[in-house]
């Protein structure tokens, strides 16, 4: 089992979470062949939608959701999220949310993640959409109550 950190926008989260599905774009080949049946995913939310720009009143910067993957990668052009630029987002898994209101913000783990490397720079492992992180990360994010 593998586990991940997605870095999805409000908006699409919103999506994942009503429709049971992740989705990558072409641009994202590389985490869409390392994921598999059976992996865990941990939402983090750094923004309202999926266009929207740096401004502070557009940031969310919170761990927002969990879930199981539970099938394999297929195609689906079908237009359920928000595209970024001319992306789609087609190549899809379903999911199993096991927590769609985690609420737990990125700056209160980031001396505790193994991932975050640099406290200063922490969002640089996010800045590529995806993190392959370890069970140890996973599960503290996952079991965190938000404050």
């Amino acid at each position: 089992m593998n586990y991940f950190i997605l870095c999805y926008s409000k908006d699409n989260f919103d999506v994942a979470m009503k429709e049971g599905l992740i989705g990558f774009p072409e641009s994202d080949k590389k985490v869409a062949t390392l994921i598999k049946k059976g992996d865990r995913v941990i939402f983090y939310v750094g923004k309202e939608t999926v266009n929207s720009g740096p401004a502070p009143k557009d940031k969310i910067q919170k761990f927002l959701g969990s879930a199981e993957v539970v099938s394999e990668n297929f195609y689906d052009n079908r237009l359920y999220f928000k595209p970024r630029g001319d992306e789609i987002f087609a190549s899809r898994f379903k999911i199993k949310v096991f927590n769609k209101s985690l609420r737990v913000p990125i700056k209160d783990m980031l001396s505790k993640l193994k991932f975050i490397t640099n406290t200063l720079y922490w969002a640089l492992p996010l800045r590529n959409g995806w993190v392959q992180s370890s069970e140890k990360d996973w599960e503290l994010i996952h079991n965190t109550k938000a404050n």
